[in-house]
């Protein structure tokens, strides 16, 4: 598995998007990293219908059933980026200071000139 563990993610993401809206092509049988996120999907209850298992030379195979993806998988499709909210919240906080600083400037300015 060459892939870090964002590109994974987003990975995963799509091979849910790919069950749930088919809004993303995937070639599973040539794509190993594609086979590894569904497994993991399965593992992680975020798929249910699929039937996985490794070869004897290694290679993940899934037999599709009825496959759907779970309330849990989508909440996890659905929070796209885990760090967004700590992002925004520091953003609006720097934004803030940035404001009550300039407005204190602004103040002591407004008092010299007088």
């Amino acid at each position: 598995m060459s892939l870090d563990a964002k590109s994974f993610d987003d990975k995963m993401r799509d091979v849910l998007r790919y069950f749930s809206e088919g809004s993303v092509e995937i070639d599973f049988e040539n794509d190993d990293n594609a086979m590894e996120c569904l497994g993991e999907c399965i593992k992680l209850e975020y798929l249910i219908g699929i039937d996985i298992a490794r070869t004897a030379d290694g290679n993940l195979h899934a037999q599709k059933i009825n496959p759907k993806v779970t309330r849990k998988g989508l909440y996890f499709l659905e929070a796209k980026d885990p760090d967004l909210r700590s992002r925004q919240a520091l953003t609006v906080s720097i934004i803030a200071i940035v404001v009550s600083v300039l407005s204190l400037i602004n103040g002591i300015v407004g008092t010299l000139i007088r």
